[in-house]
């Protein structure tokens, strides 16, 4: 018996592994950027903002009316999974798609979008003092290079100029880089939106919005779940933080400081949303950035997929963004790690698919506990042949139970 399971399972290893061998995975296409010229937006219903408060007392300056904006000019920033859209509108990120997912699970449904229409992420203010410049009210114009965009505009006689640059050897990173001219020498601080919570890609919509939240990072990541929050409710995460992130169920949008060493992010400030039920389909959440007399500012941001592999690549217990095992969790996520790194090694250079990849850990598992069940086996076989002897013995001696 146990020679017929022995050859059963080597017959399955080799049945699984052996095509793989001669399969190929297909090389990945070189990041690009879209250099097409640049289309002016349909004029979307953009909601009037309020003009932004003068800068005088800030600056010494008197700050110029606001101008009506021009059409918004879109340019499209693209990898071989991931693809941004930057908007002159706040020279902020209107659009995130991930080709190799689906909405709602679909396989040929439409890519992913992360951002709801309107949303503000990676939008940035400025405070000086008691003054505040938001770049969704200042005219930009976009200058396009090989590998991202620059946007420049002015409010008063404050230059505003901010840039996106793809990360080498990433996906789903992009470098952001901020100059505020004009200043004097005297810093400032940047507000930089992470949005209200990215739109609903699960068809199990309950499921997704529960995992809705924000946590932050300087030792240990801490975070708060979006359904704490009452409509309208304020809640701050203090910091300082090496980084900061909003979440969903599968994805996940970061701010990341330039040195792991030095926590840029003072803290993160979010308001409550509309709920379903007992959960917050969104919470408007700002990160706190200070800018010292150099004008100038600069972080990562990390938008896509909560990937083992591109999580761990970044460092800084990224991976641990999205915390499991409950209390538990400092026993069993170092054992899950362990797991899913073996399995993700087994699928990579193995090449095939998950489901064989489980088939193969699961008969790993059991050749390994092999002996252990064996002998199991064996002293339950035992106590059975037993079993008959300790009831023949109870029954003749139950008058005298201590003989």
């Amino acid at each position: 018996m146990e020679r017929r399971l022995v050859v059963a399972i080597l017959l399955m290893i080799l049945v699984a592994v052996v095509p793989s061998l001669f399969l190929k995975s297909p090389r990945r296409p070189v990041a690009h950027v879209d250099s097409t010229q640049a289309v002016p937006a349909e004029p979307a219903a953009v909601p009037e903002q309020p003009a932004p408060r003068p800068v005088a007392a800030a600056t010494g300056r008197q700050a110029p009316p606001r101008v009506p904006l021009a059409p918004a000019e879109t340019v499209e920033i693209a990898t071989p999974l991931s693809r941004y859209t930057l908007s002159s509108t706040g020279a902020r990120v209107q659009q995130a798609q991930f080709g190799a997912y689906r909405m709602y699970g679909a396989r040929r449904g439409p890519p992913v979008d992360l951002l709801r229409p309107g949303d503000a992420l990676l939008a940035h203010e400025v405070v000086l003092g008691r003054d505040t410049i938001r770049f969704d009210s200042v005219a930009f114009t976009v200058d396009r290079q090989a590998d991202g965009a620059t946007f420049r505009g002015r409010a008063g006689d404050v230059a505003l100029t901010l840039s996106y640059t793809l990360h080498p050897g990433s996906d789903y990173v992009l470098d952001v880089a901020g100059e505020l001219g004009g200043l004097g020498g005297q810093g400032a601080l940047v507000r930089v939106g992470l949005g209200g919570g990215f739109a609903n890609t699960e068809a199990d919509s309950v499921g997704n919005y529960r995992s809705y939240g924000a946590v932050g990072r300087l030792t240990e990541p801490k975070g708060l779940a979006f359904s704490k929050l009452a409509l309208g409710d304020t809640a701050t995460l203090d910091g300082p933080f090496d980084w900061v992130a909003v979440k969903s169920k599968y994805f996940i949008g970061a701010l990341l400081s330039p040195d792991s060493t030095k926590p840029a992010f003072g803290g993160l400030v979010m308001t409550g949303g509309p709920r379903i039920g007992r959960f917050a389909t969104q919470a408007a959440t700002w990160a706190t950035l200070p800018v010292g007399p150099d004008a100038r500012f600069r972080y990562r941001v990390y938008l896509g997929p909560q990937e083992f592999h591109q999580l761990r690549t970044l460092g800084r217990e990224f991976d641990r963004a999205s915390p499991y095992g409950w209390k538990f969790s400092f026993i069993v996520m170092p054992v899950s790690v362990w797991i899913t790194e073996l399995l993700l090694w087994m699928h990579q250079t193995l090449s095939l698919a998950y489901g064989w990849v489980l088939v193969l850990f699961g008969i790993a598992v059991r050749l390994l506990l092999w002996p252990l069940n064996q002998k199991a086996m064996r002293s339950s076989v035992a106590m059975q042949a037993v079993q008959p002897l300790m009831k023949d013995i109870q029954t003749r001696y139950k008058d005298d139970p201590q003989r």
